[in-house]
């Protein structure tokens, strides 16, 4: 709604054309937003007139006409090993959360996955890690119904959480493998042998762990440190 209503809140629905909505995402990322953004706006219109349209309020959902703004793949330039060392040494000089980082850096994880994590997911004699739960953000509602406080729900004196903590990941997720990391141990030459042999993983998932392991680790072993 932050865009919607300024960037279009002046036309009526069944005056509203695909230029119009053209115009506002170009706004949108001239004023600075990304491309995703814009599209994020592009979806939500693809969505709602729909209803409005299936009441026979309007003929056509304008948004489905519209271009929709062009998204590019961010190239992503992950850190170093040296980089990842420095991290993980000044996350161990923090009073609390050291070992979220740790195993988010060399794992990969989310940060809801790592925030997520309980000790029924690990199994410390065979090194396995699974992630079954992805930490939520909070929900609340207000809690003061005899006497109103005039806040949001989130900042009522009383408020009370509506949705659980944390909730389930795809069961995928906790066995989830980078496929270039697979394909580059396994010598496979293309996305179709990942997808035909990915049964096979499980004992490459130990072999990349170790060699991730020793990669971010080797050096403090070596000198007798321990994180």
């Amino acid at each position: 709604m932050t865009h919607l209503i300024p960037g279009i809140g002046a036309h009526r629905l069944d005056k509203l054309e695909p230029e119009h909505l053209e115009k506002l995402y170009a706004k949108i990322q001239r004023s600075g937003r990304s491309a995703g953004t814009a599209h994020h706006v592009h979806r939500t219109l693809r969505a709602a007139p729909n209803e409005a349209v299936r009441r026979g309020h309007i003929t056509k959902n304008p948004a489905t006409l519209a271009k929709a703004p062009v998204l590019t793949d961010a190239e992503i330039e992950p850190y170093d090993i040296e980089e990842i060392r420095l991290l993980l040494q000044a996350a161990d000089k923090l009073p609390r959360n050291s070992a979220r980082w740790g195993i988010a850096l060399s794992l990969g994880l989310r940060q809801g996955e790592a925030l997520g994590l309980r000790w029924a997911h690990v199994d410390l004699d065979k090194g396995v890690l699974r992630v079954r739960r992805s930490r939520q953000r909070p929900k609340y509602d207000h809690g003061c119904n005899d006497k109103p406080c005039g806040r949001k729900p989130g900042y009522c004196p009383k408020r009370k959480q509506v949705n659980e903590a944390t909730s389930d990941t795809k069961s995928k997720a906790g066995r989830r493998v980078p496929e270039r990391t697979v394909m580059a141990i396994m010598g496979w030459s293309g996305s179709g042998m990942a997808a035909r042999y990915q049964h096979v993983t499980d004992g490459i998932r130990q072999t990349v762990a170790k060699q991730v392991g020793g990669l971010i680790w080797e050096a403090d072993r070596g000198s007798g440190k321990a994180n």
